[in-house]
């Protein structure tokens, strides 16, 4: 179970507690925070209410991001404007769950082609990361990037990558980074595609970016896990709301190869809960 009824939250380990941050519950989105320490089943968990984050801390977020001793939240949706906002909210990752630690110092970039929220935020080399997002409106193309040095100050790449999508779920296998998935404001669907670039090239480049396949389903808003044989897909959520419960696997060379197909990937089992938050 989670502390709450609510869906798209955010949750983040910590000190030997699991938090779960933010989300809706079914009528409006809200900041509540809860957390409980951590054990080998959660099915039983006890949650303790640990109040409201501040106004100024986005309630629907991409996922909470520890830089060194600090966890980070870089945008989202703000409850107080009811609009999307690029706010950086941070807090000791030591005292997260004190509510007055909580200060929210600078913002993303603005502008039609920047995302303010919809985008995971992940370490690669020197710098923190944003691949694609939301605007607000609809779904972006940018690549934005801050470094670990220094995560509240962020250049924002527009048009780089070749789709623009809410939600492409990096993974950094090998010497790719791999955007799996997501979904497209154009379409209004979940898609299947695989781009990749080298961990080594400008990943601001439009050119560094090329496709590695397709995945077994349209998908967005799953879960990754890598093994030192293959890739696994769990969860989600697919075309019209399906919330497929079969988790998938590919071979880690068949991955690196490129041009995946949608056969190459094969089952590895369900799980008895479908979805994802």
């Amino acid at each position: 179970g989670t502390g709450s009824t609510y869906y798209f939250s955010s949750f983040v380990v910590s000190g030997g507690y699991l938090y779960e941050l933010g989300g809706n519950n079914g009528t409006a989105w809200v900041n509540t925070m809860f957390r409980t320490p951590v054990t080998t089943d959660l099915t039983g968990a006890v949650w303790t209410n640990l109040g409201n984050l501040p106004t100024a801390v986005p309630a629907d977020v991409s996922d909470p991001f520890v830089i060194g001793n600090n966890i980070y939240i870089f945008g989202g949706y703000n409850t107080t404007a009811a609009a999307y906002v690029g706010t950086i909210c941070t807090a000791p990752v030591a005292t997260m769950n004190v509510i007055a630690n909580w200060t929210c110092p600078a913002t993303l970039p603005a502008g039609a082609n920047n995302s303010l929220s919809h985008a995971y935020p992940v370490s690669i080399g020197d710098y923190v990361y944003r691949f694609g997002g939301y605007n607000g409106t609809t779904g972006v193309a940018a690549v934005a990037r801050a470094l670990l040095s220094s995560p509240t100050s962020w250049t924002s790449y527009p048009n780089v990558l070749p789709a623009a999508l809410l939600y492409p779920n990096p993974v950094i296998i090998g010497n790719y980074v791999y955007l799996l998935g997501g979904y497209s404001t154009a379409s209004g669907n979940p898609v299947n595609t695989i781009y990749r670039a080298l961990i080594t090239s400008d990943l601001t480049n439009p050119a560094s970016w090329t496709s590695g396949g397709v995945l077994p389903i349209p998908v967005y808003l799953f879960g990754t896990a890598v093994d030192a044989s293959y890739l696994y897909l769990v969860g989600g959520y697919g075309t019209a709301g399906a919330t497929p419960n079969t988790i998938y696997k590919i071979p880690l060379g068949t991955l690196a190869a490129g041009g995946v197909v949608a056969g190459s990937w094969t089952s590895a089992g369900a799980f008895n809960v479908s979805g994802t938050t």
